[in-house]
């Protein structure tokens, strides 16, 4: 067999979709083609606005046999891996941060793969190069699947642990018998919750596969945006990029909208698997009680149970996601730098990290509201 030749492409435009596709499986929609190119095409993700596409490929006898999503990085927004404080040490200390590597889906927290297919050795090997010929001082792979974190640990990535909350189905049936299964402080607290928002007049409906046409994306971008605009930010995703998901892959594809009065208050975008719901995105042009709640959690909650899905990933990070039955699961990036000080001072700073998120997952595991865990 002969031996991979790896290139490096300015994104993925000039690749076959059915060859990337082939490669990255159907189980991952982050890592389909459709969503990566949806990011670069719609001037979401590309050198603009920070990210410059530098994805690694390999042939073998003319056909693509490995790929490796890959951005050359110029600021660390949208990543939800935080390495500011190791920017500013760097600042401090004379050192250019960036540019940086960075094997990730943008603006997307949720693991899969990200070495794809039988070339893994090649495709490092490749980004390990480029760091050295363009004098980049890091490179991060963020959420990568459980199975890939060997591979990178042997070309000296540092592992760095993060926490998510993750609903688990245990056999429910459908969401009273969710609520069953909590205790009854929490139980009634959810119930009063969605009765806040049924007595504000917002009801809920769900939008998947042909159901989401432009006029329901125009409403549900203006929810979107507005999370932004009240931070005095611009919106990272564009408006064109929800419509070519919605063209591209719309049985992904789940939209929670809450209406009153025909219009539109608040939207939660995911996408899905065979498996899993993704919460990905959410906004609300009205700050009523409990609506964060009904349109992020409970809707989804539902969703799985009424479809089968027996995992619900809402995104990294809140706690007050345990209180709703969402348990702490660690969750992985890693981290390869090109500078001894920094690799060794970011190595003892990752042991007293790792030891405090041990603890602290730990700790939220103890809450848990389910009855069971009394």
């Amino acid at each position: 067999m002969a031996e991979p030749q790896t290139e490096t492409a300015g994104g993925l435009g000039a690749t076959a979709p059915a060859e990337w596709n082939a490669l990255a499986g159907a189980a991952h929609p982050f890592t389909s083609y459709s969503y990566l190119h949806a990011l670069e095409l719609s001037g979401s993700a590309n050198a603009a606005t920070g990210w410059e596409p530098a994805h690694l490929l390999a042939h073998r006898d003319n056909m693509l046999s490995g790929a490796l999503p890959l951005y050359r990085k110029f600021h660390s927004f949208g990543e939800f891996v935080f390495d500011w404080s190791w920017a500013e040490a760097c600042q401090r200390a004379g050192i250019s941060y960036y540019p940086k590597l960075l094997t990730a889906i943008p603006f997307t927290p949720v693991a899969g793969p990200r070495l794809l297919g039988d070339c893994a050795t090649q495709l490092i090997g490749a980004g390990l190069e480029m760091m050295q010929r363009e004098d980049i001082l890091s490179w991060h792979v963020l959420f990568p699947e459980e199975r890939e974190h060997a591979m990178w640990k042997e070309h000296a990535f540092l592992p760095r642990m993060n926490t998510r909350f993750v609903w688990t189905d245990s056999g429910y049936g459908n969401f009273d018998g969710f609520l069953a299964a909590l205790k009854q402080k929490r139980r009634k607290e959810i119930r009063r919750e969605r009765r806040q928002v049924a007595e504000a007049g917002v009801h809920f409906r769900v939008l998947h596969g042909s159901g989401i046409d432009e006029h329901a994306l125009d409403a549900i971008y203006r929810c979107y945006a507005s999370t932004y605009h009240l931070r005095g930010q611009m919106p990272y995703l564009t408006r064109e990029f929800f419509s070519l998901l919605a063209r591209d892959m719309p049985d992904a594809l789940v939209i929670f909208l809450g209406e009153r009065n025909d219009e539109t208050l608040a939207a939660a975008i995911c996408l899905r698997d065979t498996e899993t719901l993704y919460g990905r995105w959410w906004g609300t042009l009205a700050d009523l009680p409990g609506l964060h709640f009904e349109a992020c959690y409970y809707q989804g909650i539902a969703f799985c149970l009424e479809h089968g899905l027996t995992r619900y990933d809402p995104g990294v990070q809140g706690e007050h996601k345990l209180a709703r039955g969402f348990a702490p699961e660690a969750t992985w990036s890693l981290h390869r730098f090109n500078h001894p000080g920094l690799e060794s001072a970011v190595r003892a700073a990752l042991v007293r990290e790792t030891s405090m998120i041990e603890n602290y997952i730990t700790e939220c595991r103890q809450h848990l509201p389910f009855r069971n865990s009394e």
